[in-house]
């Protein structure tokens, strides 16, 4: 009789909460979906939208989001708009639903029993977080239990279950536990069918049910440039639209088909610069990353060409034959190359002493005078591209002497 009393008092509050909805009412952001399951009171909803897929207000039926909905779902009539939500601070908020219980209550401010929440980013007030170790820390109120219903996500020193987040798959997984003066409320809370048929007995043959983390895509990035600031140098700039990303990922390409990355940047940052090739035409495009994987599309593409570079000049042999110049080809689009000589390494060097042409990286000046230090420089045109001056003394002159009696 005892039990048919307590089962008849749910009921009523439960009949009760429905037509009083808006005091369960979470707001419009609800990024927690699925089922739970509950050997004593069945199903636990997490989001209106299990079964309201456009969160139009109105049931549609079939497919559901977070796992399929155990018994199905209404194919018309009011959905009402409740969700469970796990906030940027990593505290969760909002009301989950069981047909059989009522609603459970996951931002009570009162009431609310002692817990360990250090490894929570910030939990001041908050009655259950999410731990930096992917452990869920503290308590949700089964409302129709009073305060009978304060249900635990475990995790405290000595229990031996508790509820944790798969970062890779966004699940949550294990068990919470309610009961009260001996007696076993909800009992046993099982938020994954997945972990064995125990969560679930015979349900997980027809129902792989699942409670998880909706990660909603970033926007994707907008007003992609580019631009060369050197001749082997690209700098990217674009607008930041999202403000969940967890960073940004650009990439290049020569032919518009096959892409590698150019360069990655944390949040926040709307720019980056990478090295590439002298003398080529490119392709640039930009996505902001999500979590776990779930990136925004790519931006616009950005075209930016790069110039040649300036040559690089080193010696080669050198005597009072002559001095030996070679240098490097720095990029395409060179028309010639003009060696220029002066005894200073400044300015003015006056006329090239020789032009040679565009595939040609070396020259003998044979023009040298005895005990001369000379500078060399090699400007590449068309784009009068200087390279380094190297300075040489190729021929030096003999120490003078004059024959001395001995004594003398």
């Amino acid at each position: 009789m005892l039990f048919c009393a307590i089962a008849i008092a749910v009921l009523v509050v439960v009949f009760n909460l429905e037509q009083e909805v808006s005091v369960a009412q979470a707001g419009s952001e609800h990024n927690v979906l699925g089922y739970a399951y509950s050997s004593n009171f069945d199903w636990i909803s997490f989001n209106s939208k299990n079964c309201d897929i456009d969160g139009d207000g109105v049931y549609e039926g079939g497919g559901e989001t977070g796992g399929p909905a155990p018994t199905g779902c209404p194919t018309s009539g009011t959905a009402y708009n409740y969700g469970v939500n796990l906030g940027d601070d990593d505290n969760f908020s909002g009301y989950a639903w069981g047909s059989n219980i009522g609603w459970i209550s996951f931002g009570e401010t009162t009431g609310v029993p002692s817990f360990d929440s250090s490894a929570c980013s910030s939990c001041s007030g908050c009655s259950a977080c999410l731990g930096s170790d992917n452990k869920v820390y503290g308590w949700a109120k089964v409302l129709s239990l009073g305060d009978e219903g304060w249900l635990s996500f475990g995790n405290e020193s000595g229990d031996v279950y508790g509820v944790s987040f798969d970062n890779s798959t966004k699940e949550f997984e294990g068990y919470a536990w309610n009961s009260y003066d001996d007696e076993i409320g909800i009992g046993w809370l099982s938020f994954n069918c997945n972990e064995g048929s125990e969560s679930g007995g015979s349900v997980c043959t027809t129902s792989g049910y699942k409670v998880q983390l909706l990660v909603t895509a970033p926007d994707a990035p907008t007003n992609l440039t580019a631009s060369a600031s050197d001749c082997d140098v690209m700098r990217l700039d674009w607008d930041d639209n999202s403000d969940n990303e967890t960073g940004f990922e650009a990439e290049r390409s020569v032919n518009g088909v096959d892409w590698v990355n150019f360069c990655n940047v944390g949040v926040g940052i709307d720019y980056c610069s990478g090295s590439v090739s002298p003398s080529t035409s490119y392709q640039f495009r930009v996505k902001a990353l999500g979590d776990g994987g779930d990136d925004s599309d790519w931006s616009n593409l950005a075209s930016a060409s790069t110039s040649f570079c300036a040559p690089h000049l080193s010696l080669g042999d050198y005597n009072c034959d002559g001095v030996t110049l070679n240098w490097s080809q720095q990029g395409s689009g060179i028309t010639s190359y003009e060696i220029y000589r002066n005894e200073t390494g400044g300015d003015p060097w006056g006329t090239p002493i020789a032009t040679v042409g565009s595939s040609t990286f070396t020259y003998t000046d044979t023009s040298i005078e005895s005990g001369k230090k000379y500078h060399y420089k090699v400007v590449a045109q068309s784009g009068n591209k200087s390279s380094n001056v190297v300075p040489v003394t190729p021929c030096q002159k003999l120490p003078g002497w004059k024959e001395t009696k001995p004594g003398h």
